[in-house]
C-alpha cells in the first residue's frame, strides 16, 4: 500500500462518513506514520533530518487528533510552528503528497 493510497483512503472515509470511518482514518494515518518511520530508518542516504521528522510527526499526530474537524493546511502547519509553504514542502518531499 502506497502513501498516496493511504491518503486517498483517509479522505474518502472522511467524505463518506460510513459507519466506523474513524477507525479507517486512524488505521490509514498509522500506516503513514509507519511508512515515515521505516523510510527514516532504512534509507541512510535519504533520511529525514530530525527537525523535519519531528515536524512531520507533530503534523500527522495533530491531524489524527482533529479528525472530526475541518482541517486546513494552515492548521496543520501551525501544529508544527511552521509556515504553510514549509508544511507543503515537507509533505511533498517526504510523503510525495501535496
Amino acid at each position: 500500500m502506497t502513501v498516496d493510497w493511504q491518503f486517498e483512503r483517509t479522505f474518502s472515509a472522511c467524505l463518506n462518513e460510513d459507519y466506523g470511518y474513524e477507525f479507517l482514518i486512524r488505521d490509514a494515518l498509522s500506516n503513514i506514520l509507519l511508512y515515515v518511520k521505516s523510510k527514516s530508518e532504512t534509507a541512510a542516504h535519504r533520511t529525514i533530518p530530525s527537525v523535519k521528522e519531528d515536524r512531520l510527526k507533530e503534523m500527522i499526530t495533530w491531524i489524527d487528533q482533529h479528525l472530526e474537524q475541518a482541517v486546513s493546511v494552515s492548521d496543520i502547519a501551525g501544529a508544527a510552528n511552521i509556515c504553510t509553504r514549509e508544511c507543503q514542502r515537507i509533505f511533498n518531499q517526504y510523503l510525495h503528497y501535496s
